[in-house]
């Protein structure tokens, strides 16, 4: 898989060759990116990646040769614009969002921003491994899936969704595997297909969702941004749409037509990733972060943070183990 990757302020290309066989794990480091990738083949035509990059400027990553095929994202922190040439449309993933696509064609192209760290889940499968595997549960997938999986056609499709508190427990434990050198590929797979059943649930019961005007697009974005840059201390509702220009009633409807929930169910999912990331540098204490993320109680900090998880938060810092 050859990866072209160029800052914008920048004319030069830097090339990266990525393993063409995932059999085993692998671990690829780009330029200009801190972070890296982490490849682990579960079967054949069956694939986890991990993204954990965290760029210090724009960065347009292209591929000629991504997986033709089956493909889930789960955001765990971020923001990437992707752009598959097969879709019809480019689309926005941020923190929280999950996607499945089905991909015919194999060049497209990614815009990494600088901002929060750059943490995703990837699983990748081949049209026969997906017809092999989830045969039983086809009919929980829109119909343009299930004509993908017959006759691999050259139309691509999508269908985006909100990471549900069971989802992000789910990748917790996932990412957590990962982490440690010997985990069994059994657990990884067994994590990886829970991840895909839970989001075929999402899917059985989506609702089309009716594009918003831009300029009424843009204002909720403002409004997300807003929120995510003043984590220790949000406006209230009504504060927050007079700053966008929007009742509170049209942001909130807006705001869970883009990312899924309400302004405020969103922010404490950024507090609870952002909190993740601090206790995980292991730079400040658990009291030290729920005040850094805006709890003022540390008993609601741990029940949040174990909803969204499944750990407490000082199971998350290195040198404890996550499951005990």
């Amino acid at each position: 898989m050859q990866i072209c990757l160029k800052t914008q302020d920048t004319p030069a290309e830097n090339h990266l060759l990525f393993p063409k066989k995932t059999g085993e794990r692998t671990c690829c480091k780009l330029p200009h990116v801190c972070g890296h990738m982490k490849v682990v083949g579960l079967r054949p035509g069956f694939a986890l990646y991990l993204t954990d990059y965290a760029p210090t400027a724009p960065i347009v990553m292209t591929s000629d040769s991504w997986p033709t095929g089956f493909g889930w994202i789960f955001f765990l922190s971020g923001k990437i614009q992707y752009h598959h040439y097969s879709l019809d449309r480019e689309m926005e993933m941020t923190t929280g969002m999950n996607r499945l696509a089905f991909q015919p064609g194999t060049s497209g192209k990614a815009r990494l921003f600088p901002g929060d760290p750059i943490r995703v889940v990837t699983l990748t499968m081949t049209p026969e491994c997906f017809s092999t595997s989830l045969d039983q549960d086809m009919e929980l997938l829109p119909p343009c899936f299930r004509r993908a999986a017959q006759d691999q056609g050259n139309q691509g499709c999508f269908a985006l969704g909100k990471n549900t508190p069971r989802i992000q427990t789910t990748l917790g434990y996932l990412v957590e595997a990962l982490s440690r050198p010997h985990t069994p590929r059994l657990l990884l797979e067994g994590l990886a297909l829970e991840l895909i059943g839970l989001q075929f649930g999402q899917l059985a019961g989506k609702k089309k969702i009716v594009p918003l005007p831009p300029d009424i697009r843009e204002r909720i974005d403002a409004a997300r941004d807003t929120l995510v840059r003043q984590l220790d201390e949000s406006p209230s509702l009504i504060d927050l749409a007079r700053q966008v220009g929007l009742t509170p009633n049209r942001l909130s409807s807006g705001f869970k037509s883009i990312y899924g929930t309400t302004p405020f169910a969103h922010l404490r999912e950024v507090r609870l990733n952002h909190a993740r990331q601090l206790l995980e540098q292991n730079r400040m204490n658990v009291t030290e972060v729920a005040l850094a993320v805006g709890y003022d109680s540390l008993s609601h900090f741990a029940k949040a943070f174990f909803r969204a998880f499944g750990i407490l938060p000082g199971q998350v810092m290195p040198g404890r183990c996550p499951f005990l």
